[in-house]
């Protein structure tokens, strides 16, 4: 069952909450865009949003990614709600 479905951003009703993700690095490369907007049915953990995010745009990178939920870094036990901004953010490497 999924929890989620996707919206573009104009197209969102003004009485819809949104979860908007936004997304940094190879993750943004791999969508093809650096910000969605998910419409939110039920709270879940950032653990249920990897997952969701997985199996929709299959992203296999998620495991080391730091997750921020309105500018604040969280764990996978956190909860997303709907109206909060949640940025997936890759390590970053370099030489």
């Amino acid at each position: 069952m999924k929890i989620l479905r996707i919206q573009k951003e104009s197209q969102r009703k003004k009485n819809e909450k949104m979860i908007t993700i936004l997304l940094f690095a190879n993750l943004r490369e791999e969508v093809g865009s650096e910000r969605l907007a998910i419409i939110n049915k039920r709270e879940m953990t950032v653990h249920q949003l990897k997952k969701w995010l997985k199996e929709n745009y299959h992203l296999q990178t998620l495991e080391k990614v730091m997750v921020a939920i309105n500018e604040e870094f969280v764990t996978d036990e956190d909860i997303v709600k709907a109206g909060d901004t949640v940025a997936f953010i890759p390590p970053v490497s370099g030489g």
